[in-house]
């Protein structure tokens, strides 16, 4: 279960220069910070990052977000960037808290195994784990709901809840995430790996609820515990 003090959730969607985290790399990176008690957006912000394997960037990832080599070799240096990034997180965390995503990926989380690859690249990865601890995922929050949706992509969950996105632009499909994860949220919804962390109450009833619900949910599609996944 979530630690009890986990209040904040960092909302996070990447575009990538193809799906092999350990090849391929982040382009473009949309993160914001949110309060979990009445869901404020506390800040918002888009990273961009310049590869250094340029020739693993696939034509079909190209296609899929619109985003040229000669584009991405005008982005800020990756190191750099990442570090404006961890700053961001630290800016709102002074403890591990929560980071949302949409896509698995084999079962793991997409984004975060990206992000948690490229920081141990170099060798900033526990720098992250200061600020998140857990990850999940609206996928399969709205799974774990049974949201009666023609998919889980995100695409069909937008048109079913009716908000509005840009597919594969980082900052829009960020921005539906949060939406998604709000309306998940609010209705007790749960990420199929864990049971989900309830709001900050400091009720005895609730602590009780909480001491009885603390124990992890096992399922087949529990991510690895491997440093390349949190939570």
């Amino acid at each position: 279960m979530f630690s009890p003090w986990i209040d904040l959730a960092f909302v996070i969607d990447i575009e990538t220069t193809g799906l092999d985290y350990w090849r391929n790399e982040i382009l473009t990176l949309s993160v914001s910070a949110m309060q979990l008690d009445g869901y404020n957006e506390l800040d918002k912000e888009l990273f961009q990052f310049r590869p250094t394997r340029p020739k693993f960037f696939s034509q079909e990832s190209e296609e899929i977000h619109g985003i040229s080599i000669d584009q991405a070799m005008n982005f800020p240096e990756q190191r750099k960037e990442m570090k404006r990034f961890l700053n961001f997180l630290k800016a709102y965390a002074s403890k591990p808290q929560l980071m949302v995503c949409h896509a698995k990926w084999f079962g793991k989380y997409f984004d975060s195994a990206f992000i948690d690859c490229q920081l141990f690249l170099t060798n900033e990865i526990w720098e992250k784990r200061k600020y998140i601890g857990k990850t999940v995922s609206t996928l399969t929050m709205a799974q774990s709901a049974k949201v009666q949706s023609e998919s889980f992509s995100l695409d069909s969950l937008c048109k079913h809840y009716q908000i509005e996105l840009k597919h594969h632009d980082a900052d829009s499909d960020r921005n539906a995430c949060q939406e998604l994860f709000k309306i998940l949220h609010s209705q007790g919804a749960n990420d199929g790996f864990t049971n989900f962390i309830e709001l900050s109450d400091n009720t005895d009833e609730k602590k009780k609820t909480r001491s009885k619900t603390a124990k992890i949910k096992k399922s087949d599609n529990q991510p690895s515990d491997r440093f390349l996944i949190s939570g």
